[in-house]
């Protein structure tokens, strides 16, 4: 599983940061910078699922679930 999520204008800060860099640290994620400077957060456990959501809701990254 994976998430797409979409950094408008190719930057981010302040609390956006701190909650990707959280979940990326925290699952050990794969991250993927697509041409358009999104990010693709690979090899999402199931369980991990909800977790992921809501901190990245909460700092209001728009997320895509595939």
């Amino acid at each position: 599983m994976y998430f797409g999520v979409n950094i408008d204008n190719g930057r981010i800060g302040g609390e956006m940061k701190k909650a990707l860099r959280e979940v990326i640290e925290k699952y050990s994620l794969d991250v993927r910078i697509t041409a358009n400077q999104n990010l693709i957060l690979c090899r999402i456990k199931k369980a991990w699922r909800p977790a992921i959501t809501t901190t990245l809701a909460q700092a209001g990254l728009l997320v895509k679930i595939v």
